[in-house]
């Protein structure tokens, strides 16, 4: 596209502050591609930066924008979440069939973390090259989105949820017959 589309997503971002985080990483201008979509999509203007002018001066079309953008969001991270899901199922299918951990998994994010925090370190200690900023800080911001997506992995809500089930099937316990998860009788 002809125009800047990230500058553009990202004077849109003050409508929707969440898509912020996603303004960043490898996905960035895919996701700036669909935040200014869903701006010319509310305004009916096929020019980004006058769909940007007329979500700016007008409230309505602000809030309109805000929630589509919100529920587009909210489809992004649902995917993410099953995408994770499905990682770690792959993960248990590999450990079922192989008796043994993947390996290279643990080497990825392995490898990432060791990036993020070389680079974090080399960015402390040493002054960036005169006219590298761009391309140290679009590395940084890849590290740091990889770095994000291994402590989601392995740490993250989902796994612990992830563990709660196993823990809840191998016990052979069920949520519906679990007399503890069953409300209280209520008092005349």
């Amino acid at each position: 596209m002809a125009f800047p589309i990230i500058p553009i997503a990202m004077a849109l971002a003050q409508f929707a502050p969440k898509i912020i985080g996603h303004l960043a990483g490898d996905n960035a201008e895919k996701t700036a591609e669909q935040v200014v979509g869903i701006a010319q999509a509310v305004t009916g203007e096929p020019d980004p930066e006058t769909a940007l002018k007329k979500i700016q001066q007008n409230p309505e079309l602000q809030l309109k924008f805000q929630s589509d953008t919100n529920r587009h969001i909210e489809t992004m991270e649902q995917m993410h979440l099953e995408d994770r899901a499905g990682a770690r199922e792959r993960e248990k299918a590999i450990v079922s069939r192989t008796g043994k951990k993947d390996v290279n998994l643990y080497v990825l994010a392995w490898s990432v973390i060791a990036g993020f925090f070389a680079l974090c370190f080399a960015l402390m200690k040493w002054p960036l090259p005169t006219g590298q900023n761009q391309v140290v800080f679009m590395l940084f911001g890849s590290l740091a989105t990889g770095f994000g997506t291994v402590l989601q992995y392995f740490f993250g809500s989902s796994k612990s949820s992830v563990d709660k089930t196993d823990i809840i099937s191998a016990s052979g316990l069920s949520l519906a017959t679990n007399p503890a998860t069953k409300p209280p009788p209520k008092k005349p």
